[in-house]
């Protein structure tokens, strides 16, 4: 009995930091939100361009947080009192502004950035994968 209990003794001790170790790498864990301040300003700057009229600026911004920032989120915006704050995603705000663009901002859009695009679905297709479609109509 005694041999069993210092047996135990030992297994435990032995384990007391890997135990611990876990238990720190759990701690250290936490959820945080891609919240860049790249994002948030090329937004506001993309915002500035629209509000302006000036679209080729605004098209160029937008594309860019596509390409480069899709995986991120924005602020919530303000809300009035009561309701909840929900964060955007960047690539989704940015299309949203996209497709809210008048007809001549649009073409304008679509002479820049056609080529581009059927160059990569071009791509896509010669290696087919879901991924790598689904891929082609978010950034474009």
């Amino acid at each position: 009995m005694k041999r069993l209990v210092l047996l135990l003794c030992a297994l435990l001790s032995a384990s007391g930091p890997r135990l611990a170790a876990q238990e720190d790498e759990e701690a250290e864990r936490f959820f945080a939100l891609p919240l860049v301040r790249d994002t948030r300003e090329l937004a506001a700057v993309a915002d500035e361009h629209l509000r302006a009229e000036r679209f080729a600026e605004a098209i160029a911004s937008l594309q860019r947080i596509l390409e480069d920032h899709a995986h991120e989120v924005l602020p919530a915006p303000k809300n009035e009192p009561g309701q909840s704050a929900t964060y955007q995603g960047a690539a989704e705000w940015a299309i949203a502004r996209l497709l809210a663009l008048p007809d001549v901002a649009r073409a304008e859009y679509h002479a820049r950035y056609e080529p581009r695009a059927a160059e990569a679905l071009l791509g896509a297709r010669l290696a087919p994968s879901r991924a790598n479609l689904v891929a082609i109509t978010r950034r474009w």
